[in-house]
């Protein structure tokens, strides 16, 4: 019995796998514009609740970070579509709100997985990603924030527009921890790592 019920779930996932990679060739084959923003706002809903079925289905010791990361690209896909109904709404916006609403949550659950990992002990590996994050902080700092901070505009929209590189700064020190420690290593936490594409 349990044997069939996880040939059930691994069939569940390639098809979630293979109908994923099937809308992501769909995609360069239909018209710009509209029909490329419904496909892609469409998949964006979609792979929040396939994160969701994921959990519901595999029921894995730790469900918090999953939930997570299922959160935080519901949040990314919901700005999606705000921007897509309104893309000239003035900054900040509602959209801007739920962009930056999902990158602390996939930074949480990044951060859950390398403490439930051990990755907290393993004090050598996070000096390392520690000095990742801060040369590319430094970096987003030099060349992106210092120029948006002394940009035009109202003290709220650059504040919202220099937010964003900064929270890339957060998700990259959370990649770097789960890649110094033990984080990585199950098959399952792989493909986590790809679905941090900076929102």
């Amino acid at each position: 019995m349990d044997l069939r019920r996880n040939g059930w779930k691994h069939h569940v996932g390639a098809l979630v796998l293979v109908g994923g990679v099937a809308l992501s060739g769909i995609y360069f084959l239909i018209p710009g514009g509209t029909p490329q923003s419904i496909l892609y706002d469409g998949v964006g809903i979609a792979s929040s609740l396939a994160v969701a079925l994921g959990v519901w289905l595999n029921r894995p010791d730790v469900r918090l970070p999953w939930l997570l990361f299922g959160l935080g690209n519901l949040s990314f896909a919901i700005a999606d579509i705000i921007f897509d109904v309104n893309p000239t709404a003035a900054v900040p916006g509602v959209a801007d709100w739920f962009y930056l609403a999902g990158y602390p949550l996939l930074a949480v659950g990044l951060a859950y997985l390398i403490i439930h990992a051990g990755g907290h002990h393993r004090f050598a590996a996070l000096v390392e990603a520690a000095i990742v994050t801060v040369a590319f902080a430094l970096f987003q700092w030099v060349f992106v924030v210092d120029r948006i901070v002394d940009d035009a505009g109202s003290v709220s929209e650059r504040a919202v527009t220099a937010a964003y590189p900064s929270m890339d700064v957060l998700l990259l020190a959370g990649l770097a921890g789960f890649f110094v420690t033990a984080a990585w290593r199950p098959p399952a936490f792989l493909p986590t790592a790809a679905l941090y594409r900076g929102g």
